[in-house]
């Protein structure tokens, strides 16, 4: 007969095992009804419709579908309720060993089925556009079941749809773990790497899969995308190349190959592919771009003229605003330059100060210090001197300035601009024309061809002009040694000094040439 202590445990245990008794019934009950779930869940996916269309995919036909051995082979399972049996007559029989392997049995059936009842219950989340409950329960269904691969795919895909990179990364790198050969998880293991900015994890996935589906263009961008930001700007342009030719109606592609081109310095080319680009879709990054090639160049009134242009697409755009206020700025149109940088710190009054609004508060400042000495000598420009500290330090940070009044020391009264509009240069003669021709030419003969660095006919001209004012000192230093090799030897027996002074006059004259030609 047992004893009241044994009896007492036995009721206990009972009493604690029934609710998963109870579960195991209501989950046989529910995977009765349950074959028809894959089926059901993959016409869900294909009537799946709007959103992001990767995600919609994998929510849809490319996800992975629910665990069909449950239901196939619910038959050939070990039953529950016959473990718990047995694990109960282990215990009376004091077969205290037996009786945990037979409750560990019943404890890894009930996991089997609690962790397919969350992977069904989070499809059925994600199809209803629930991600967030359908995070929490393929969360829940690793946890049950850490093994299945599957799970953490599902996972991984959730986290990709709410953004969650990290976690996404996390899951699908054990998936792979647990499935090597499972080509999906690594490709989204690679674009999840690539969102988090692991570009050489994400290269390490991305190119076996593109050569998979070598027309994918969120493939090639990611691949080519993850090359750029490893500075490796070359071998980044065939896969641009592919793309746009794969899909030539694709804006972005094209705004990425033009961005490639211009940080190669090859503007005509940036300049090429991002009118292509606009071709397809009017987007304001390719009138950013364009209006920054331009401004690379050197071509101060190009780079306006993109300017206008995208600003007549999004007027208050303040990229393109600040470009043009400081194009005309370095073109001298004071008045004009100061009107835009005025009118872009005034945008958003009262709300944090924007990137491009601390730039051209900057800009502004140094505008109005260098207007109000136009009429001073260049010895007068002190600005070391002139500029408060905590002002330098923020603007050579680039920072917000936290207290416009603490920084804003700088203005001058608005009739000081007067008169410092720029103006046209008057028509030069033939002979300046000629002269500037010429160092365009000697600029442009000088320049070779290196990445990353754009020509830019301002810079250009100024080495051609200094190319030229170095040979003409060269020139004359030469003849003045040819002269002074010429002149007459400087006799000392002249009674009257006759042969110094006719010495002096040869110098003098030859310095007069020297003068003419430098």
């Amino acid at each position: 007969m047992d004893s009241p202590g044994s009896m007492k445990r036995s009721r206990l245990l009972q009493r604690h095992l029934l609710p998963f008794l109870l579960l195991f019934l209501l989950l046989t009950l529910s995977q009765c009804r349950g074959d028809a779930l894959p089926g059901t869940c993959a016409v869900a996916g294909e009537c799946e419709s709007g959103g992001d269309a990767e995600a919609a995919a994998m929510a849809g036909k490319d996800r992975v579908k629910i665990d069909e051995e449950s239901a196939q082979d619910a038959k050939s399972r070990v039953d529950p309720y016959a473990l718990l049996k047995d694990g109960h007559a282990k215990l009376k029989a004091k077969n205290f060993e037996e009786a945990i392997t037979a409750y560990n049995q019943l404890d890894a059936v009930l996991s089997s089925i609690y962790g397919t009842m969350l992977h069904g219950r989070g499809v059925a989340h994600s199809m209803l556009q629930q991600h967030l409950q359908a995070a929490a329960d393929f969360k829940q269904a690793v946890a049950k079941q850490p093994s299945k691969p599957e799970y953490w795919m599902e996972l991984g895909q959730e986290y990709t749809i709410l953004n969650d990179y990290e976690n996404a990364h996390n899951a699908f790198t054990k998936a792979v773990e647990l499935d090597p050969h499972n080509d999906k998880a690594r490709r989204f293991r690679g674009m999840s790497a690539f969102e988090i900015e692991h570009y050489a994890a994400a290269l390490g996935d991305l190119i076996p899969a593109l050569t998979q589906d070598p027309s994918n263009p969120e493939l090639l961008t990611q691949v080519a995308a993850s090359l750029l930001r490893l500075n490796h700007y070359r071998e980044s342009q065939p896969y641009w190349e592919e793309g746009v030719q794969a899909h030539p109606d694709d804006g972005n592609l094209w705004l990425q190959k033009g961005i490639t081109h211009r940080i190669l310095g090859e503007g005509q080319k940036a300049v090429d592919s991002l009118l292509m680009g606009l071709t397809v879709e009017e987007n304001i990054e390719i009138y950013h771009n364009l209006a920054a090639t331009r401004r690379y160049q050197g071509d101060h009134w190009g780079a306006i003229e993109w300017c206008d242009k995208g600003l007549a697409f999004r007027p208050e755009d303040s990229e393109l605003l600040y470009v043009r206020a400081s194009m005309h700025h370095a073109l001298g149109d004071h008045a004009t330059a100061l009107a835009g940088y005025d009118h872009l710190m005034a945008m958003g009054a009262g709300r944090q100060m924007t990137f491009n609004q601390a730039l051209a508060f900057y800009q502004r400042e140094v505008l109005l210090y260098t207007v109000a000495r136009l009429d001073l000598p260049f010895s007068a420009f002190q600005m070391d001197e002139d500029m408060d500290v905590d002002f330098k330090v923020a603007w050579l940070n680039r920072r917000v300035p936290p207290s416009l009044p603490k920084y804003h020391n700088l203005s001058v009264p608005d009739h000081q601009l007067e008169g410092a509009t720029w103006q046209l240069l008057p028509q030069l003669s033939e002979g300046a024309l000629a002269v500037i021709a010429a160092a365009d030419e000697i600029g442009w003969r000088a320049h070779y061809e290196t990445d990353g660095v754009m020509p830019n006919k301002q810079q250009l001209r100024m080495a051609g002009l200094a190319a030229l004012d170095v040979m003409q000192r060269v020139r004359g230093t030469w003849e003045a040694i040819a002269d002074e090799q010429r002149l007459p030897s400087i006799v000392d027996d002249d009674e009257d000094g006759e042969g110094r002074r006719r010495g002096r006059e040869e110098r003098t004259r030859a310095t007069t040439r020297r003068g003419r030609m430098g």
